[in-house]
């Protein structure tokens, strides 16, 4: 079989960090995410630093099977790369079907560590360029999946959106999530409510404040930036 283009390119790249393992430390990241994947031992800044000279010498991937390709890669930090080189087109992609892409890494050894990411930053990302996608994959979709990992996407992608975050939209996937039994979800539904108190306290106060038999997590974390009181408009 002939060495294709991208085979060459993603070959290059996994070598050129498989030469840079670390077993010792692997083995520390393995034990840290519950002995559930493989790792090089490469930490993030040294990850970024080989990532940044390796695109010095053979330059960014050409096409989204070239991520993805790398991507499904046995070693975790193998994952974080291919997010990185995503991430980096998001502004500069006029395909509405990248969401295609994010939808198959979610759905590939999903755990926190790279669904959050894949959430907040691809998939919160896309919808800011493509807004009329977002009800098709979330309410349409994801929130109604079997895996609660589509559904806490739902719930986080709107994290950096600030004054911008559909609040209606938010709490349809808040509500049916908060009270599971999943720590993952309640998570969520936390992280996102912290975040929505930095732009919308008082939603936020209210809502706690009808919801008091919540988990005490999800109360000390969705709490974190309120006051006593309502705040006066």
């Amino acid at each position: 079989m002939s060495i294709t283009k991208q085979s060459k390119y993603v070959g290059n790249l996994v070598k050129h960090f498989k030469s840079n393992r670390n077993i010792k430390l692997g083995t520390r990241m393995e034990q840290y995410m519950r002995s559930q994947f493989t790792f090089l031992g490469i930490q993030s800044p040294q990850r970024k630093d080989l990532l940044k000279s390796f695109i010095a010498d053979h330059g960014r991937p050409s096409n989204d099977q070239e991520i993805m390709e790398i991507y499904k890669q046995k070693e975790r930090e193998f994952k974080y790369v291919a997010i990185e080189l995503a991430a980096h087109q998001i502004k500069k992609t006029s395909d509405e079907n990248r969401i295609k892409v994010y939808e198959e890494m979610a759905s590939i050894e999903p755990f926190w560590d790279t669904i959050d990411i894949i959430g907040s930053k691809l998939v919160g990302g896309h919808f800011k360029l493509f807004p009329d996608q977002i009800k098709e994959y979330t309410t349409d979709k994801w929130a109604n999946s079997d895996c609660f990992w589509k559904k806490r996407i739902c719930i986080i992608f709107q994290l950096t959106y600030k004054k911008e975050v559909d609040i209606d939209l938010l709490f349809s996937f808040i509500e049916p999530n908060i009270y599971e039994k999943e720590f993952f979800l309640q998570k969520a539904c936390a992280w996102a409510l912290r975040s929505l108190s930095k732009t919308h306290h008082n939603v936020v106060f209210d809502y706690m404040q009808s919801h008091q038999d919540v988990s005490n997590m999800v109360k000390r974390e969705a709490s974190k930036y309120l006051h006593k009181k309502k705040i006066k408009d």
